[in-house]
This record gives C-alpha cells, sequence and structure tokens, in this order.
C-alpha cells in the first residue's frame, strides 16, 4: 500500500465535489478528488446554472462561456409547463421571463444563466479542475477514514485493480451525496421533512421526439398525470429525453420497471400511446427534504447533497451544491496559505446552514404548488420567495460585521439591495480604463475595498497595511456609469465597503472615520478570523 499526502482530500466527483476541487485549484491548492464511478453523471437530472452560481463560476477566466456553451437552450426561451401530458391541454404555464429579464437588462445580475443538465456541467467543471491542477480519479472509491488534531488519514482504492493508497490530508470534504457514508460514519443525522416520493428517473431516445417536441424543446413540464406524479424534459440531444415519476414502493419495486414497464409511462407521459422509444437507463430516486445536524466535524466538511437533499421543482439542489463548493474551497485555500485564522474555517456551516434550511424549505412548497396541490400532511412555511433564496440570502457569522438592529430575516429582495453586511454585494456598472465591468467582477480572487469618490483615506489605509487585500475607489480609478454605488451600497462619498472573495459585504462605514488604517487593520483581522493571541501580538 502506497502513501500520498494532499491539503485536502474530496470524496465525490458531483456538482459540489468538482466545484470544490475546481477553486481550490485556482485558488492554488492542490487537491485530491476521488469518485467510485468511472466518470461524470450520465443523468441530466438538475438542470440550469443559475444567476448566484454563475457570478461564483464567473471568476475563472473562460468558465462562464463554457457553461453557457453546454447548455442546449437559451434561457429567456425556457417555460415550465404544468399538465396531465407533455402533449395534452396545458393547466399552467410559467416561464422565466422575469428572471430572464433581469439577467438580460442587467438590472440584478451580468452574468447569463446557462440552461445545462448536470451531465453536462459536470465534464465543463471536471476540465477546468485538471487544468488548474486538481488531481480528479475517478473509479476511485473511499475504503476508510478517521481523523485526529492535525489531520484526517484515508485508504482509498482503484475499482479496477484493486490497489489501495492511504492518503493523508490536512482537511477531507464529504461529497459523496445524499446516502454520504462519511456523514453516517460521523454520527451526523439529519432533519427535516423526509421522504416525499420514490421515483424512477428514465431517459429515453425517440426519433418522434424532434416532432412532438418543435417549439417547445425548452419545456420542462410538471406533470399531475392519474398514472403517476412526475415530470420530463429535454436535452441536448434532440432524440433524447428524461421522464420521471413516483411509485408506490408498498406495491411495486424499482427492480420491477424493466424496458416494457418504462416504455408504458413514458408514453403515458407523453399521451401518446403508440410512441416507439429505446430505454437508455433508469435510475431509481428518493424525492426528499432533509438537512444535516451538522456540517462540520472537526477537520471534516458535509456539502452538497449530503448536506441537504431537496426536491428538484426550482432546480436548486445543484446551485446549492456548487455553491457550498466554492464557498468551502475559499476558506480552505485562505486558511492553508495562511492569509485567514482557522476560526474562518467555522463560518462555513455557520452561514451555509441557514441558506441549506430556507432552500430546502422553499423547495418543497415548490413541490406542491407544482406537482402535489393535493397534499395537506406536508408544512407550507417558507419565510424566501424563488428570487430571494437564489440570489439574496444572507449571512451571518464572525467572518461578517453585521450592523444593528438585525431583522433576522433569511433573504433580501435583490431588486432592493441594502448594502448591509451579510447581504451580496450589488451589481453596479463601473468602467476602468474605458472598458465596462461589474461590481461583480472585483470579487473573486480575494478581498476587495471600495471606497467612495472621496474616500482616498481608505485607499491609502488599504495601501499600508501587510494584507491580501485589493482597494478601488469609485469616483477614482473605477468610474460610477449610472451613478448608483452609493445607493446600493448605503455609504456616502467619503464610506467605504469590504467585499469577501464571494462578493459578500463584510463590512461597511457610511463615512470616513478618524483613524481609517486602525479600523480597516481591526477589520481586516475580525472577518480573516484571525486568532486573539495574534490580532493582540501586532
Amino acid at each position: 500500500m502506497s502513501d500520498e499526502r494532499a491539503p485536502v482530500l474530496i470524496v465525490g466527483g458531483g456538482l459540489s465535489g468538482l466545484t470544490t476541487a475546481l477553486f481550490l485549484a485556482w485558488r492554488g491548492v492542490q487537491p485530491i478528488l476521488v469518485e467510485r464511478h468511472p466518470g461524470p453523471s450520465f443523468h441530466p437530472r438538475a438542470h440550469r446554472v443559475n444567476e448566484r452560481t454563475m457570478e461564483l463560476m464567473r471568476a475563472v477566466p473562460g468558465l462562464e462561456d463554457a457553461l453557457v456553451d453546454a447548455g442546449p437552450w437559451a434561457i429567456e426561451d425556457f417555460a415550465m409547463v404544468i399538465g396531465a401530458t407533455v402533449t395534452g391541454p396545458e393547466f399552467h404555464r410559467m416561464n422565466l421571463a422575469e428572471e430572464a429579464e433581469a439577467v438580460i437588462d442587467g438590472e440584478i445580475t451580468p452574468v447569463r444563466v446557462s440552461s445545462a443538465g448536470q451531465d453536462q456541467i459536470e465534464p465543463v467543471l471536471l476540465k477546468f479542475a485538471k487544468e488548474q491542477g486538481a488531481d480528479v480519479r475517478f473509479g476511485t472509491e473511499l475504503v476508510s477514514f478517521r481523523q485526529d488534531d492535525d489531520g484526517v488519514a484515508a485508504i482509498i482504492r482503484d475499482r479496477t485493480s484493486g490497489a489501495e493508497t492511504t492518503v493523508r490530508a490536512d482537511y477531507l470534504v464529504a461529497a459523496d451525496g445524499h446516502r454520504s457514508t462519511i456523514r453516517e460514519g460521523l454520527g451526523i443525522g439529519t432533519h427535516g421533512v423526509g421522504t416525499l416520493s420514490h421515483n424512477i428517473n428514465v431517459t429515453f431516445e425517440s426519433d418522434a421526439l424532434p416532432r412532438l417536441m418543435k417549439g417547445k424543446e425548452a419545456t420542462l413540464y410538471y406533470l399531475r398525470n392519474p398514472k403517476f406524479t412526475g415530470s420530463y424534459i429535454g436535452t441536448h440531444i434532440p432524440e433524447r429525453g428524461s421522464v420521471s415519476f413516483d411509485y408506490d414502493p408498498v406495491k411495486e419495486s424499482p427492480d420491477g420497471f424493466d424496458a416494457a414497464k418504462c416504455l408504458q409511462r413514458v408514453r403515458a407521459a407523453f399521451g401518446v400511446w403508440n410512441l416507439e422509444a429505446t430505454i437508455v437507463e433508469t435510475l431509481p430516486w428518493e424525492m426528499a427534504s432533509r438537512v444535516a445536524d451538522r456540517l462540520r466535524d472537526g477537520r471534516i466538511f458535509i456539502i452538497g447533497d449530503a448536506a441537504h437533499q431537496m426536491t428538484p421543482a426550482g432546480g436548486l439542489g445543484g446551485q446549492t451544491a456548487m455553491q457550498d463548493g466554492y464557498d468551502i474551497a475559499w476558506k480552505l485555500a485562505a486558511v492553508l496559505q495562511n492569509e485567514a485564522g482557522p476560526g474562518l474555517l467555522d463560518t462555513y456551516e455557520e452561514e451555509r446552514a441557514p441558506v441549506a434550511e430556507v432552500t430546502v424549505a422553499r423547495t418543497v412548497v415548490n413541490y406542491l404548488e407544482r406537482l402535489a396541490p393535493h397534499r395537506t400532511d406536508i408544512p407550507r412555511d417558507v419565510k424566501a420567495d424563488n428570487i430571494g433564496v437564489t440570489i439574496g440570502y444572507r449571512y451571518r457569522s464572525r467572518a461578517i460585521l453585521t450592523e444593528e438592529p438585525d431583522d433576522g430575516l433569511p433573504t433580501e429582495n435583490p431588486r432592493e439591495p441594502s448594502g448591509r453586511p451579510g447581504t451580496r454585494g450589488a451589481h453596479v456598472v463601473l468602467e476602468r480604463d474605458g472598458a465596462r465591468l461589474s461590481t461583480i467582477d472585483l470579487s473573486g480572487a480575494g478581498f476587495v475595498l471600495l471606497a467612495g469618490p472621496d474616500g482616498t483615506a481608505w485607499t491609502q489605509a488599504a495601501g499600508d497595511l501587510a494584507a491580501p487585500l485589493i482597494a478601488h475607489r469609485v469616483g477614482g480609478d473605477l468610474h460610477d456609469v449610472e451613478g448608483r454605488w452609493q445607493e446600493r451600497y448605503g455609504v456616502g462619498p467619503s464610506g467605504a465597503v469590504l467585499l469577501r472573495p464571494d462578493g459578500y459585504i463584510a463590512w461597511r462605514s457610511a463615512d470616513a472615520v478618524a483613524e481609517p488604517k486602525a479600523v480597516l487593520d481591526g477589520v481586516l483581522r475580525r472577518v480573516r478570523c484571525e486568532p486573539t493571541s495574534e490580532r493582540s501580538g501586532r
């Protein structure tokens, strides 16, 4: 048995694991990722890369373009229909016109949304992760792990050769899905509504699909069929589609759904009883609503579906998973590269657990509204709408210098940004050296200080600090094209805000202060969670 060393070992090569590997490697930390399956997902499953996720992906040059290009449809053409069958009358039609308009006109964000499915997203993330230097090993499984005060020792096995390797890592990231063996091995339970339904996803091919779906290729169907509740969506291959349907595990077994039985369900979904189709693959799955009781155990972090299981209604599961990966990646990199104290890692759970709770609750309501309005056995309590949980969620932790009074709300309307610490830094159109850019483009690599037109004292103070900080003056090196920066960030001409690498506002000062260097130094130490002894020793 050979031995290897890695700063971070990631178990699981889905959306969350690949995102973690990519952004660790991009930040100069080379992880090892192991995934028991031989390659990325074949099933479309989660669709779309939404606005908030794309803002994070945008930091890596070329990644936004690659994800958009991977999608088969323009997002403004995408629609959602509720009906009994794909070809029958529509009960209700929803479209993403409002959301698409917000993207197109640049009111909320400058990014483009991708319509790609998980089977298209994962190969893109894999390509970029490898290009950045991540060591990604498919067909490799975790055999065992144990942690101590200094790190984690794990045994991994090549599933083809059977060769085993011991990997000693500083940290372990559990991205191993909703049946996470790591989470269970740590004795971490889950809570929530629980199982909502048992389902089978059927990927099929039919020469009739292009004709049946002409003009409706970019439509997701929620099916309230007399025989089942389910969905249909197309793929990037015109002749290939994906039908999902529920079944009663008391009366039926997933093993009983052979090709003939699956074909009958596909025909029922379309309302075309002579439809000829070939079943490509089936995937039993459980629709559930759960959140892990804890997202951290010592040097082990729980992310993605291992941390939260949610309904696909709203397309938020994969997005939350990718955002988990980005979050833990920048924090691990900062600690490993001595740019932050180890306390920063505590903020992963402090910040992401509340996001998981409100997002999971939102997807339950989406499921009830779109697929199961008849169900009265499930609570419909949720404190955020779809756009709030998509792009307006808030953070509260030791890495955020929250202002009082705090209303305690989990989200903020991104159309009405407040600039309060703990909220996402709003999109504002800027110009630098004659080129347009967004405030969103300024963060990503590290902490960024933005000062107002009369905030020269702030930018000078930033330059005098021995800290990884980039400073700009809006009204100096950056031109506020539409004159909206002060309003959207809630500061005056002499004020300043501090943006984290994820674009969230960590702190702000509405106006000038007497000793900007001392104030800024203290703020940076706090939001980077430097140990108290380290602070007092400087």
